[in-house]
């Protein structure tokens, strides 16, 4: 009986052995990561020993793109015990979405946009009543006047500078015109020059009529004659229309008038041309310095090279009657009118209406769709 125990007893020894050593080398496999640390169960607890931490992680997405996981922590002796705690349990969502990318900021609209802002103009001004027409025509006229005048009195005395390069007075004189433009535009002036333009660009996109064409154009123009003479007459009534000022409007008149129909018309065409592309170029910015420069170029490049402006003529052939010099003593309101103003109002109209309003229309709105 006694030798019957032991051998009952090795039996049991040997199986708990064979058990122990299946379950250790069941749970150190090669996707297990494995760190040494040690437990500290408290100051009554046992002993602490030297653990050996095993890790087993699983994860799933379900149908809302919440991502769960599960982490097994087993600790296991080094003296063989295991001591394995329950499954955690986690629940991580899903990534964020990138936001969108916002669009690009610019300063400027696209052509197609500017020419569109142009029609709207041309329809603003289709809307506006006789007498909102009038004055803020006669206020176009007034700063056409006023940038003139900064203009003659400026290079008007540099007549000395002139003698040695007369590319000077010239320059300085385009630099400083370009100011009339930039009152008239942002401080709601109209010009018959402008009106060209941005009236055709209406009535091609059918926001405006002939009719209302011929109404704009009719008061504008005879509304911005009226200005630049009154302003010019307020000038030489309070003596600054005198000295080089004086003498250099008296050279422009003498300039202005002594050409023939055929070149003072090309002229015109020039010249409307570059100061509606102006209107254009501000109608494209978005900011007072881009609506400046995109106003001063053209504006500037016109002056320079001596093209023909209805409006700016108003000013400065009436200036020049008044400047009181002899050598245009000769030159009769007829020979103004027959030799200057009604070739360049022509011309002004040729390029406005067809070289801006129409040809833009084509490129941009609907006289070129399905072209």
């Amino acid at each position: 009986m006694h030798t019957l125990s032991i051998a009952a007893l090795a039996v049991l020894v040997a199986t708990e052995s064979s058990s122990a050593f299946q379950l250790k080398s069941t749970t150190t496999t090669p996707q297990i990561l494995t760190t040494i640390s040690r437990r500290y169960d408290g100051p009554f607890s046992t002993p602490p020993q030297a653990t050996q931490t095993t890790a087993r992680h699983s994860s799933t997405i379900d149908r809302n793109g919440i991502t769960s996981s599960q982490d097994f922590v087993a600790f296991i002796p080094l003296n063989g015990h295991v001591d394995l705690s329950g499954p955690v349990t986690t629940s991580r969502p899903a990534p964020p979405t990138p936001s969108p990318t916002p669009p690009e900021f610019s300063l400027l609209y696209t052509p197609s946009e500017a020419f569109q802002i142009l029609a709207d103009k041309g329809k603003a001004n289709a809307k506006m009543s006789n007498m909102k027409t009038i004055i803020s025509a006669m206020l176009g006229g007034a700063y056409v006047g006023m940038g003139g005048m900064l203009s003659l009195a400026i290079s008007g005395n540099m007549m000395g500078i002139g003698s040695a390069n007369s590319g000077i007075p010239k320059l300085v004189f385009a630099i400083l015109f370009p100011v009339n433009l930039l009152l008239v535009l942002q401080c709601g002036g109209q010009l018959f020059t402008g009106n060209t333009a941005v009236m055709t660009a209406a009535v091609f996109e059918k926001k405006a009529t002939f009719k209302d064409l011929a109404r704009s154009w009719g008061l504008s123009y005879a509304a911005n004659m009226f200005s630049c003479v009154l302003f010019a007459v307020l000038c030489k009534y309070c003596g600054v229309l005198s000295g080089g000022a004086a003498d250099l409007a008296a050279q422009t008149l003498l300039y202005k008038t002594s050409n023939s129909f055929g070149p003072t018309l090309v002229k015109a065409i020039l010249c409307n041309w570059l100061v509606c592309l102006a209107v254009y170029l501000s109608s494209q910015a978005k900011d007072m310095t881009g609506k400046f420069v995109g106003i001063f170029l053209p504006v500037s490049t016109f002056v320079a090279i001596g093209f023909e402006h209805s409006c700016a003529n108003f000013f400065l052939l009436t200036a020049g009657m008044l400047s009181g010099s002899a050598t245009v003593g000769g030159i009769s309101l007829k020979t103004i009118i027959v030799s200057n103003l009604i070739p360049v109002t022509i011309g002004n109209m040729i390029s406005g209406s067809l070289l801006v309003g129409a040809m833009f229309s084509f490129m941009y709105g609907r006289l070129g769709e399905g072209r």
